[in-house]
Formats: C-alpha cells, sequence, structure tokens
C-alpha cells in the first residue's frame, strides 16, 4: 500500500507541475487513498496544506489537455526543468507580492545562465543592433540583467525599450527585497543606477497602486519561457522517437 502511495504522490507531483503553467496555480495534495484491488480494503492518507490559485478547471480555466500533456512529457525529461516549475509553483503560492519578486527572478536568471551565453560578445537589442552604456560602450551577454534581457530577447518577449525598463525594474525591486526586505526600501540600494530604476518602477506603482503591472508582467513572461521549454522539450522527444522508428 505504501510503494503504491508513493508512486501516486510521485505521479501527482508531476502533473501538479504541469498544472501550475496551465492552470496558472500552485496546486498541492490533500488526500491520497490507495484501493487494494485484490482484498477490497482501503487506506487514506490526510495532508493538510493550503491552496492558492486558480478554482476553475478545463476549459473554464483556459487550460486544453494537449498542452497539459506536453508540459508533463516535458518535465519528465530533465530534473532542472521539474526544479523550475517547482519554482514557479511556489512563486504561486508565495503570499507577499514583494518577494514574489525574488522568486520569479531566481527562475529568469536561472533559465538565462543555463543557456551559457559567451561573456565576451555584445549584447543586442530586437533589431539586431548592438547596444550601449551612457559612456558608449558596448554592453557585454554578462551579469543578471544583461542575460535575462538577452534571454527575453531570443524568445522574442517584448520590445526593446519596454523589455529593457521590465528587467532593469524587476532586477531592481528583487535586490530591494533581497537586500533590504521590501520594494519601499530602494532607497537603501547601493548603486545608483539600480536605485534610480527602483524608482521608476515605484513611482509608476503609486500612480496605480491597484495593479502592479511590473509583477503581472513579471510573472506572465516566466510562465511563457517555461511553457515554451517545455514544448520544446516535448517536442524533441517525439522527434527523436520518429527518427529512431
Amino acid at each position: 500500500m505504501e510503494q503504491a502511495r508513493d508512486y501516486g504522490v510521485d505521479q501527482t507531483n508531476t502533473l501538479l507541475l504541469a498544472l501550475a503553467l496551465s492552470r496558472d496555480a500552485g496546486g498541492v495534495i490533500f488526500d491520497v487513498v490507495v484501493l487494494s484491488k485484490r482484498g477490497g480494503s482501503a487506506v487514506k492518507y490526510a495532508i493538510s496544506s493550503p491552496y492558492i490559485g486558480n478554482v476553475l478547471t478545463g476549459s473554464m480555466a483556459g487550460e486544453n489537455f494537449e498542452s497539459v500533456r506536453a508540459y508533463m512529457s516535458g518535465l519528465v525529461l530533465s530534473d532542472t526543468d521539474r526544479f523550475l516549475v517547482g519554482l514557479y509553483k511556489e512563486a504561486r503560492r508565495e503570499r507577499s507580492r514583494d518577494f514574489q519578486y525574488v522568486r520569479y527572478w531566481q527562475i529568469l536568471e536561472t533559465m538565462a545562465e543555463s543557456n551559457n551565453y559567451d561573456p565576451s560578445q555584445e549584447l543586442r537589442n530586437f533589431e539586431g543592433d548592438r547596444m550601449t552604456d551612457d559612456a558608449g560602450r558596448p554592453r557585454l551577454i554578462k551579469g543578471s540583467v544583461n542575460t535575462v534581457f538577452n534571454l527575453l530577447r531570443e524568445n522574442q518577449i517584448g520590445n526593446t525599450a519596454d523589455t529593457w525598463k521590465h528587467v532593469n525594474v524587476w532586477f531592481a525591486f528583487r535586490n530591494a527585497v533581497a537586500h533590504h526586505g521590501a520594494i519601499s526600501q530602494y532607497g537603501n540600494l547601493s548603486r545608483d543606477s539600480v536605485r534610480e530604476w527602483a524608482l521608476v518602477g515605484y513611482e509608476e506603482l503609486q500612480a496605480n497602486p491597484a495593479h502592479d503591472v511590473f509583477l503581472w508582467l513579471l510573472k506572465e513572461d516566466v510562465k511563457l519561457l517555461l511553457m515554451r521549454r517545455l514544448v520544446l522539450a516535448s517536442s524533441s522527444k517525439v522527434s527523436d522517437i520518429s527518427v529512431a522508428i
């Protein structure tokens, strides 16, 4: 019975990771029931934990079974992808808006670093032109902001001006929370450029406090990148099988 329970929990956790993307939620297992077909007996294992996210299911939640199946296929191929989607799931369960910036940024940064960009290569914008700093020197694909921007550029998510702004604000907010406990403490940031970007974002949030557009964009971009990553992995698996056949 215990072996059947553990197997079911493992399979369900994989499904929950896929649904974290498909349903935009952080689901958890709350009960496990193991039924013995031979003896007809059943054992219930209760697990209590809170749920945060979309309570709708199926098409009502914008969910597509084929997408969920592709996500699951991709998840079983890579421990790294399981880890990343696990981080996304936990970020969805994070109640603090401020600390969500830390969690989502960690996912973006990890995905960017996994591409192993050449730090000597020049950073390009969405039009393919090289980007320069305030002194006219070429920016290189190194450092958190530049590598994350390059990741989004490669995936054609956004445009040069907006994406550069968003990435810098996300990074600034993340630093304010990670180092000083809250976005509102951005004034304590030591680097002038990071503090200035935090001010840009903070003033926009103050102008429209009902909707944190920066956090919403960050979550949606992370979600889209993870979806594409898993679908690509799943498609590669299908292609490999086709070639083998």
